[in-house]
């Protein structure tokens, strides 16, 4: 009778071992590794550079980007191109400048008061940062000066360019 026990208790301990295993392997099959879709938060590191190879930025040993994907504050064919990378997933990604920043506008490039432009930024190449009546600000550029106006080009300095990301994903949540 006790190799009755014995083999109950064994076949029981065998049971139990074989069912563990079978509801581990099930997890693990079902379990996908997390990937960029719509909704996800994504840290992201990248180094922007022009069509041409000259580095515009790069966050790359400065802390990652984080967003939400498909929030908007991502240009459209670059959240696209993120699609379906994991964690550590790294690629270049090249777009047009109709992708990118678009292409220049020429309404965009207006004249202002010579008073409203510090007298120090009073030259053409002088970059400057203007705030829209909404409280977005951003980098401007002034074209020529006049004798009472300065043209200001009001274009994103990217408009008009092919540019390169290449990016890695840093976290996913």
């Amino acid at each position: 009778m006790p190799t009755l026990i014995q083999g109950s208790v064994a076949t029981l301990a065998i049971s139990t071992l074989l069912i563990c295993l079978a509801s581990l392997a099930s997890a693990q099959s079902d379990e996908r590794p997390a990937v960029v879709e719509a909704g996800s938060s994504v840290s992201l590191e990248y180094k922007l550079t022009t069509g041409d190879g000259v580095l515009v930025h790069s966050n790359v040993g400065e802390g990652p980007v984080v967003f939400v994907h498909g929030d908007g504050r991502m240009l459209p064919a670059l959240e696209q191109a993120m699609l379906g990378m994991s964690v550590g997933d790294s690629k270049s990604v090249r777009l047009s400048a109709s992708e990118a920043y678009g292409e220049p506008d020429p309404a965009l490039v207006q004249s202002v008061p010579l008073s409203n432009v510090p007298e120090e930024q009073r030259v053409a190449g002088a970059q400057l940062l203007a705030q829209s009546p909404t409280g977005e600000r951003r980098v401007v550029e002034v074209k020529e000066v006049k004798q009472e106006q300065v043209v200001i080009d009001f274009n994103h300095p990217l408009a008009g360019h092919a540019v390169q990301f290449d990016i890695s994903i840093v976290a996913l949540e």
